[in-house]
């Protein structure tokens, strides 16, 4: 019976840990819910029949109570509308979880970020539209408060496609066609023999050798077995070596390398000598 109790004790305090962490997460989304229904209630405007907005606010900041402007106002309505976007997000993942007994308190964070998250991408997308696809100059009252909270609600509710899509705009409108080639490091980043020709030469017969790669430099040396070899520098991706017949007195294989002053050697390509 001991052995029975000294292992149940750590499981019920799990159980009742994890509960807690449920009830703490539920509690949260029904009040962050609830406090911004009731937000976006008091921000939605009343259009008049001039196309302005007829009711206006006072809110209370740390300054004290001001007006708020109309361009305000809408922003105001895209922070709460984004989050309620995550709200739905956020919640229904959360029933589905625990419905399936699958809930685990590492994903604690991701629910109380979820909606701040949601907020800060809706703004993003917000400006990018009012910056973008609408006109500059455009007012509040020129822009439908109904399309903007639905846009809103979308990047709330799916983040991951909105941030998709914004990165796609970002990419599109500043696109560059050489930005990382230009920062590359070009002193040790490609020496390299890439092929050699010929490949087979015949035993005793001088030939001129064609080495092909990158990272070639003018003091570029050409080593045959190890032993360098007066070479020619052609371009930075072309050398050529003359080898005599001593060089290929006996049938077999040669390794073929480029050394550079700085060091950097490369790997070795085999010629054959038959």
């Amino acid at each position: 019976m001991a052995d029975t109790h000294t292992e149940a004790g750590p499981v019920a305090q799990v159980t009742q840990t994890l509960l807690f962490e449920k009830l703490a997460v539920a509690a949260y989304l029904l009040l962050a819910a609830g406090a911004l229904l009731y937000a976006i209630v008091k921000l939605w405007p009343t259009v008049g029949a001039d196309g302005k907005w007829t009711n206006p606010i006072v809110v209370t900041w740390l300054a004290g109570q001001m007006a708020v402007s109309d361009d305000m106002r809408l922003l105001l309505i895209v922070i709460c509308v984004g989050a309620l976007g995550s709200f739905i997000h956020a919640a229904t993942s959360f029933v589905d979880y625990v419905g399936n007994r699958r809930f685990v308190h590492s994903w604690i964070l991701w629910y109380f970020m979820r909606l701040p998250i949601g907020s800060a991408l809706a703004v993003v997308l917000y400006l990018t539209l009012r910056g973008g696809l609408v006109t500059a100059n455009a007012s509040s009252g020129t822009v439908s408060p109904f399309g903007m909270a639905a846009v809103a609600a979308l990047a709330g509710m799916f983040s991951k496609q909105a941030t998709d899509k914004l990165n796609e705009v970002f990419t599109t409108l500043f696109k560059t066609t050489n930005g990382d080639t230009a920062r590359k490091d070009k002193l040790g980043s490609a020496l390299k023999v890439v092929s050699i020709t010929p490949t087979q030469v015949p035993a005793g017969a001088a030939t001129k050798l064609t080495i092909t790669g990158s990272g070639f430099e003018g003091a570029s040396i050409v080593r045959v077995s190890g032993q360098a070899k007066p070479t020619t520098f052609v371009n930075d991706s072309n050398l050529t070596v003359d080898l005599v017949a001593t060089d290929l007195a006996a049938p077999g294989t040669l390794p073929i390398s480029v050394h550079n002053p700085s060091g950097a050697t490369t790997a070795s390509v085999n010629l054959t000598v038959t």
